[in-house]
């Protein structure tokens, strides 16, 4: 709700229904999943989701990342394997959820993730674009809000530019290793948690997804989002 782009971006309408309730229906739809619940400091965001009928558990303020948060909320539910959404994805694929889940039941001791192409120079190059390098089997080497790859001739870069989805999958011992862990000077360089995870050895694998991500960020975000709503109605939501 303290979002300094977006102050109160969670609850606001996208349609006729807070982003926050958007994000949790598309979660819905992946298969795997016993449970979906939203994890917040806000008493106002707790008592949307249980207005709507959904599910939702109130944590600390004070964490220092979104996994911090995610780690109490799993203890406080009991949850064994995690998949840790951000909440301003509201047009996630939800088939990319249920592909992450395989991913994860395949390397419980490692954390998994997603990523994307990126198509520009611009994004390449924008610092809220996070890129990621990763071997040719799959594991991330490096993140980073900085153009990497580097390549004399910046358009070489776009072959193999990765764009980072912020969407995680982890065994609740590898969270709770990964939240008990202080936090690594490059994550605080970088402002990445990830890196938090490869300071310590966790190997993160990193899945393509299906969709490059929509996330909200901005009021442009916002008035783009709705307007894809508008243009296309439900059909904007995949699954």
């Amino acid at each position: 709700m303290q979002a300094t782009r977006l102050p109160g971006k969670p609850l606001a309408l996208l349609g006729t229904k807070p982003l926050i309730l958007r994000v949790y229906e598309q979660a819905m739809k992946a298969r795997g999943l016993d449970q979906v619940i939203v994890a917040t400091d806000s008493s106002e965001i707790l008592d949307t989701m249980r207005d709507a009928g959904g599910q939702a558990v109130l944590t600390a303020g004070d964490h220092v990342s979104g996994s911090d948060r995610v780690a109490e909320a799993a203890q406080i539910i009991g949850a064994e394997f995690i998949i840790n959404v951000q909440g301003d994805e509201p047009f996630i694929n939800p088939e990319d959820i249920t592909r992450l889940v395989a991913l994860l039941e395949q390397k419980p001791d490692s954390i998994v993730t997603m990523d994307y192409k990126l198509t520009s120079i611009e994004q390449v190059r924008d610092e809220n674009v996070v890129k990621v390098v990763k071997s040719d089997s799959g594991r991330a080497l490096y993140f980073s809000r900085s153009p990497i790859p580097y390549a004399q001739n910046p358009e070489d870069v776009l072959g193999l530019a990765r764009g980072h989805i912020g969407i995680y999958g982890y065994h609740r011992t590898v969270l709770e290793k990964l939240t008990a862990a202080p936090v690594a000077e490059l994550e605080k360089l970088e402002r990445l948690e990830q890196l938090r995870a490869m300071a310590q050895g966790i190997p993160i694998w990193v899945l393509e997804a299906q969709e490059a991500p929509i996330g909200i960020d901005t009021p442009e975000d916002l008035e783009a989002a709705r307007k894809r709503l508008q243009e296309l109605g439900d059909d904007a939501f995949p699954g």
